[in-house]
């Protein structure tokens, strides 16, 4: 990360762009490139995570990945027919997705949430806040 630093460093705030001198109000309008920079240096600790902990992807494909079906049915079928319909149609996606992320066997998950043991999403909650460090939650 010591690179990364030096490349803030030697690159202090950018000057904004010529176009925005003439507007007194808000904030300087920078060129793309320039909010980049800017935003990489601000959110240097959370760009960088994945490289001081090793639970933390690389990148976000998952969170895509966990959109991406309900977009497919979107386009599928035209969208969702009630809003309760498009709730019930997450839990199911959520409930699965969570499934497959503490490795069980999605039909096995299912059939032990009909009998009446779902999974302990409560535990999964904590496992999730434990890779924070940030709560203490009962229990």
């Amino acid at each position: 990360m010591r690179w990364c630093s030096r490349v803030f460093d030697a690159n202090p705030t950018p000057r904004p762009t010529t176009e925005a001198e003439g507007k007194p109000r808000g904030r300087p309008k920078h060129s793309p490139p320039v909010n980049l920079l800017l935003r990489l240096r601000d959110f240097k600790g959370e760009v960088l995570a994945f490289m001081s902990d090793f639970r933390v992807p690389f990148d976000n494909n998952q969170g895509e990945r966990d959109v991406r079906m309900v977009k497919v049915k979107q386009k599928v079928s035209g969208g969702f027919r009630t809003l309760e319909g498009a709730k019930r149609f997450g839990r199911i996606r959520g409930y699965i997705s969570t499934a497959r992320k503490q490795a069980k066997n999605v039909f096995e998950a299912i059939r032990d949430a009909f009998d009446g043991h779902p999974l302990s999403l409560p535990q999964t909650f904590r496992k999730a806040v434990d890779c924070l460090g940030t709560f203490n939650l009962p229990g």
